[in-house]
């Protein structure tokens, strides 16, 4: 079982991917193999390349949440959960900084669902690493 599996309490064939403010699990498995790809990067060039795909994926995520619940989640509701574990999961992958250029991915792109979205995803992410929303 992969990092999204424990995260997510399922193993990968049990995930089902109709439920409510669940990701499709290939996207969670994308996602993990970017981010697993990104630690092990030498070159710099690499690492840029590899951190742009990341975030664009894991907004990519984010935006299929906020499309389930286009008018934000609340912090601390169980429904913000899969959006915190996208945090956490960037955040171990690239820390701050990545968690930050996938809420500029992010914050370009979901005006198309609903005003106020980037602001609630950073409260959302509030203390996952050294985030502060």
């Amino acid at each position: 079982m992969g990092i999204f599996g424990s995260v997510f309490g399922k193993k990968k064939e049990e995930r089902k991917p109709e439920e409510k403010n669940e990701t499709q699990p290939e996207a969670k498995d994308k996602l993990e193999d970017l981010l697993n790809m990104l630690k092990s990067m030498k070159s710099v060039q690499m690492q840029t390349v590899f951190t742009q795909m990341a975030s664009e994926e894991a907004a990519r995520m984010l935006l299929e949440l906020y499309r389930q619940k286009p008018g934000g989640f609340r912090t601390g509701e169980e429904e913000a959960e899969p959006v915190r574990e996208i945090g956490e999961r960037v955040n171990e992958g690239g820390g701050k900084a990545l968690m930050l250029e996938t809420h500029k991915v992010f914050a370009e792109k979901c005006g198309e669902i609903g005003p106020g979205l980037a602001r609630n995803l950073e409260m959302i992410w509030d203390r996952i690493g050294e985030w502060q929303g």
